[in-house]
């Protein structure tokens, strides 16, 4: 019984645990969602290097109770053969104007970089670059939000602020 218990021990320990980039909150995971979209192609990196991936339509994900969302990728690499792992963000980058930047940076970028208004209201259906006409008859209040987030929520750019 001993050994069983010290065996069950040396294999939890084993395993890797969760790192905090692993797990996204509710807003981290929208804006996850909305990167995945923008950027269906991505490079993953292993110990050989990065490997190109072509993300396919359905993410899956989890929710865990202790940190929140861990997603699972699915697709195929550059060379045709399937892939499937969960999302580290430590191993995610994006190509991006010649450069390459991983998950946490873009997703950082992502969030300090937007600065647009939305309306509160059910019924909006845009975002804005600052106050314009198209805010006019809001009367559900204005929040700040990244661009990422916006269009989380299903907003398109507004035709007057573009």
């Amino acid at each position: 019984m001993r050994l069983l218990f010290t065996l069950l021990l040396l294999f939890i320990s084993s395993l890797a645990p969760l790192s905090a980039q692993d797990c996204f909150s509710q807003s981290k995971a929208e804006e996850l969602l909305a990167l995945l979209e923008e950027y269906p192609q991505f490079l993953w990196l292993e110990e050989a290097g990065f490997v190109e991936v072509f993300l396919d339509d359905e993410i899956n994900y989890q929710i865990d109770a202790s940190c929140g969302y861990i997603f699972y990728l699915q697709g195929t690499t550059i060379n045709g053969k399937p892939f499937r792992a969960k999302l580290s963000a430590k191993k995610m980058y994006f190509a991006q104007n010649g450069e390459v930047l991983s998950l946490s940076k873009l997703l950082s970028q992502k969030e300090t970089s937007g600065n647009y208004l939305i309306c509160n209201s059910k019924s909006a259906y845009t975002y804005h670059k600052g106050y314009c006409r198209g805010l006019n008859r809001c009367t559900h209040g204005i929040s700040r939000v990244s661009e990422a987030r916006a269009r989380a929520l299903g907003r398109r750019r507004c035709k007057f602020c573009w």
